[in-house]
């Protein structure tokens, strides 16, 4: 059978929650299995269910859990339901966060799954965003927006991770040649599976990476006409609001731009920084002077060219080019790729 994934279907994003660390001395309590499809995200099927426990739970495992005795009471044992698990989860890939510890307590209770091919979103993230300052599975959704109940049940998890393979996905886009020096490694190391993770840049190669941007039929809008009340902004953005330490901000900014000279400014969250500095670099910056923008995190890069950026250039009738550019730490070592996505656990 050809593990390459180029046209999968379907999914299986897995979790369980247990009485212990320990897969040999511990109990499964509660497992989750979700079928999506992988083009669309749409959840096609599940079984999730609790299991019983041949001793009583401790007062920790349901601090951790949630789960309480008197929901288990009636439960069968885990080991009568595995081949249901096995069952369902067929020959589809997996996901998990911390795949080995999931995937190891369903092989080590009666689980048989037909193949290792596993998607682990916790190295997967680290590849996404290697500036996060952790990789928990709660951590990094309050990092990327996504809603959820994290870290309570086995379900909710499985539903915010496949939230989250989404966002890997996204963050994992390349241009045409890092894609195939990309297909190239995973292929040689035995790691096809994993070419689905990684997408082309929508548009032709880029190099650097450069945003397409929409070219106005109208001229640029006046500066003295964009943050007052009825304005180009006011007209663009509903939810739009006149503040005047936005504009004072953008004065600033504008004045540098014209007549040279260096500040440090400071605003409060809610002052609409991003618009107060874009909106004087849209306006006056050409092939002749260009703007240079250093964000701390590559996500906040990533929402100025595919958000931010696009929607003002519309609102102010400009067309600028932008490009993306990072630094050495985001090109890929095909050693250390290996390393990470190298399945570390044998499957019966």
């Amino acid at each position: 059978m050809s593990w390459y994934y180029y046209a999968m279907k379907h999914v299986v994003g897995i979790d369980v929650e247990t009485t212990s660390l320990d897969p040999k001395a511990g109990e499964i309590i509660e497992v989750a299995a979700i079928r999506y499809d992988w083009k669309t995200g749409e959840e096609i099927d599940r079984l999730e269910t609790l299991a019983g426990a041949s001793r009583p739970l401790e007062q920790i495992t349901t601090e951790i859990t949630g789960i309480t005795q008197e929901m288990i009471d009636s439960m069968p044992l885990f080991k009568e339901i595995a081949g249901d698990v096995a069952t369902f989860v067929g020959d589809d890939l997996i996901f998990a966060h911390n795949a080995s510890f999931d995937v190891g307590w369903l092989q080590q209770h009666g689980v048989k799954l037909k193949n290792n091919l596993i998607w682990d979103t916790f190295p997967l993230s680290g590849i996404a965003w290697p500036e996060a300052e952790s990789y928990n599975l709660g951590s990094l959704a309050a990092m990327l927006g996504i809603e959820g109940d994290v870290e309570h049940r086995a379900g909710a998890d499985v539903e915010v991770n496949m939230r989250l393979l989404g966002k890997i996905r996204d963050a994992c886009s390349v241009d045409e040649e890092t894609y195939a020096d990309i297909k190239k490694v995973l292929k040689r190391d035995n790691l096809s599976h994993y070419i689905d993770i990684f997408s082309l840049y929508k548009g032709t190669n880029r190099q650097p990476q450069r945003e397409a941007v929409p070219t106005s039929s109208t001229d640029p809008i006046a500066y003295e006409d964009v943050f007052s009340t009825g304005g180009a902004l006011d007209s663009h953005f509903e939810t739009y609001t006149y503040r005047q330490q936005q504009q004072d901000m953008a004065d600033v900014v504008m004045n540098q731009q014209v007549n040279g000279g260096f500040s440090l400014i400071e605003a409060a969250t809610g002052t609409g920084k991003t618009f107060a500095y874009l909106t004087p670099l849209l306006l006056t910056s050409d092939k002749s002077k260009r703007s240079l923008i250093s964000t701390h995190t590559k996500h906040l890069q990533d929402q100025l060219v595919q958000t931010d950026i696009p929607a003002l250039q519309q609102a102010l009738g400009t067309s600028r080019t932008v490009a993306t550019l990072k630094g050495r730490n985001n090109y890929v070592c095909s050693r250390r790729l290996k390393a990470l996505l190298q399945p570390t656990m044998t499957l019966s």
